[in-house]
């Protein structure tokens, strides 16, 4: 009898170990899934942030795609304005060489040009002196005229006198002086006043450089 409540003791305990294990267990077991349940909605979220990384990736893809399509573009563009940039330097050396020779031929003309009016001043004050001279001539000439028109007046009235007066005696021959006198107004003879020249006109030029 003893041997029997025993066992029905040290079964009860076993009974009662076994429940308290399956309790353990059974908590162990409730624990495991809320971890699991919580391990999964991490991998959910942890897939949701790779899908998105992925979505970004991709955009981050494209972009730089389009990034590096618009940097060889800006290459292309700088290589033709750096080919631009050297074509117009040459362009503008060539620019620089023709103005220096432009310059250099500008001051040749300026040289001559200065040389020419000094030219110019020159021949002004030749002609300048030339039309006093022509004009202290004619004034001179008007003057030996009327000179001359005097003493041909003058001879003239001689003459008229002369042969008013009775002729001198035969036996006298006539003076050196009365012959002198009458071959002098036989071949003394006015002449008309040559219409005077007009002066040579005087352009005065505007030089400037």
């Amino acid at each position: 009898m003893d041997a029997i409540k025993k066992k029905m003791q040290a079964m009860k305990l076993e009974k009662d170990n076994a429940m308290d294990k399956a309790d353990t267990l059974e908590q162990q077991n409730k624990e495991a899934n809320l971890r699991a349940e919580k391990a999964e909605d991490e991998v959910n979220k942890l897939q949701k942030k790779m899908q998105q990384l992925e979505n970004d990736l991709d955009q981050v893809q494209e972009s730089l795609l389009t990034a590096n399509n618009q940097l060889e573009e800006k290459d292309k563009a700088l290589s033709n304005t750096e080919e631009e940039i050297r074509a117009n330097q040459k362009k503008s050396q060539l620019v620089e060489n023709e103005l220096d020779h432009a310059q250099e031929q500008l001051s040749a003309a300026t040289h001559k040009l200065v040389e020419k009016e000094k030219a110019f001043a020159n021949a002004e004050e030749e002609v300048h002196d030339l039309q006093k001279k022509m004009q202290q001539m004619e004034t001179d000439l008007d003057q030996v005229q009327e000179s001359l028109l005097k003493a041909n007046t003058q001879l003239e009235e001689k003459d008229k006198g002369l042969s008013n007066d009775p002729p001198p005696p035969p036996s006298h021959p006539p003076s050196f002086h009365h012959l002198h006198h009458k071959r002098v107004t036989h071949f003394v003879q006015p002449r008309p006043s040559p219409p005077r020249p007009a002066p040579p006109p005087v352009t005065l030029w505007a030089c400037g450089v």
